[in-house]
């Protein structure tokens, strides 16, 4: 808006004249304030990030290609429950479970290079993916996936205590098993670790 329209929709007391040198700043300064506005409004606000999770420096990787075939148990008890791909349930969700190891518990660990892994279950030859469509701050793991995309990517790292934990590419959280719910599903959802992150995966190498 013109300052000095502005100015006369104003009513001046008549014992105040008006400035000359008042007006003159006001016809120089008007353009350059017209144009902040302009610019401001047509700037992205910017995203809120979400923090980074807290994690450790020491994260295990290998040559791309290479692969480990292993098992996932959770470090939490004494019982260290056998990580299962449940192909009794719709898109095979993993769950901490298992007492009796078979099939449905071996996993091979593939190397994408630069410090990812890709988890595929042996009992339905399919990646693991963090399932970032349900909820992505909560997302299931779920062995269905035929390719590798950052969904099916994850980063293994050395807790220093004989435990790995794992975190997912996608959704940037650490991997839990999470017991406040029934068969204790792995959900992608804590960004530090406690005991529910902490796993055993033993064979997985370092380079």
């Amino acid at each position: 808006m013109d300052i000095r329209q502005a100015d006369r929709t104003r009513p001046v007391p008549p014992a105040v004249p008006a400035s000359p040198s008042w007006a003159l700043r006001a016809r120089v300064l008007a353009p350059a304030l017209a144009l902040a506005a302009l610019i401001a409004a047509l700037l992205p606000g910017q995203p809120a990030s979400a923090a980074p999770p807290t994690i450790p420096p020491n994260y295990l990787t290998a040559a791309a290609g290479t692969t480990v075939s292993t098992s996932i148990s959770s470090a939490v008890g004494l019982a260290q429950l056998g990580v299962t791909a449940n192909l009794s349930e719709t898109n095979a969700p993993l769950q901490a479970r298992s007492t009796d190891p078979g099939l449905w518990e071996r996993f091979t660990f593939v190397s994408q290079g630069s410090g990812a892994w890709a988890i595929r279950s042996d009992a339905n030859n399919k990646y693991v993916t963090a399932n970032l469509s349900v909820a992505s701050t909560d997302a299931p793991l779920q062995a269905r996936a035929t390719t590798v995309g950052s969904w099916e990517k994850f980063y293994v790292y050395d807790n220093g205590d004989a435990t790995k934990s794992l975190v997912s590419e996608g959704a940037h959280l650490f991997v839990s098993a999470n017991y406040s719910v029934t068969n204790n599903p792995l959900r992608a959802r804590a960004n530090i670790v406690g005991s529910w992150e902490k796993f055993f995966i033993p064979g997985v190498p370092t380079s």
